[in-house]
């Protein structure tokens, strides 16, 4: 499954489901955004231990390089790997593992039968459907250091029941509303409303 490249081992994931698609333009203008491209990626946590045994086994080498112990567990270090019943309201995550992939650059995008996707095409991937990632498992050394992973590629594998999440599952949600401008309270354009933006 993995392959060297510098530092870091490039590997693919098992096909799961993605949630969170940044996949055109990066994460801008939320309160958590860092910029990046990126998205989640998770699994039936029953389903992943057998699945996610090559991805698991190289994240775990690259730790015990890393920290040079080769004596380490996964759980030893900082990892990719979450639970998704560890989140405050995990809603769709419950009973998964999830990992959060991220790149400086817009990752390549393909469906099933390997053909790139254009940017249009990309859009309509939603959070729900079933894909896997190509990434870059590699070391950092920052707050104590840890295992993180790099997004490379998204290949779609077939379509999932939509999930809250991502930009595409939100926009579906929407009627298009037509606002007269005389219902418009002349003071909010003006600035003049003490209301803070939300």
């Amino acid at each position: 499954m993995a392959k060297k490249k510098n530092n870091s081992v490039i590997g693919v994931t098992p096909i799961g489901r993605i949630n969170w698609p940044f996949l055109v333009e990066p994460d801008l203008g939320r309160q958590y955004s860092d910029g990046k491209f990126k998205a989640d990626i998770f699994w039936d946590a029953g389903e992943f231990k057998e699945a996610g045994k090559e991805l698991r086994q190289a994240v775990l080498k690259v730790g015990r390089d890393f920290f040079k112990d080769d004596s380490l567990k996964l759980t030893d270090f900082k990892n990719p790997f979450k639970k998704g019943d560890d989140k405050e309201n995990p809603g769709a995550l419950a009973g998964t593992i999830y990992m959060t992939a991220k790149s400086k650059n817009r990752p390549t995008v393909l469906g099933a039968n390997k053909t790139e996707w254009d940017l249009e095409k990309i859009r309509s991937l939603k959070s729900g459907d079933h894909v896997r990632f190509v990434v870059s498992v590699f070391p950092y050394s920052q707050s104590g250091g840890g295992v993180s992973v790099g997004l490379n590629a998204v290949q779609f594998a077939y379509e999932g029941e939509s999930i809250g999440g991502g930009s595409a599952a939100s926009v579906a949600l929407l009627d298009e509303i037509k606002v007269e401008l005389d219902d418009i309270d002349e003071g909010a354009l003006d600035g003049d409303d003490d209301d803070e933006d939300l």
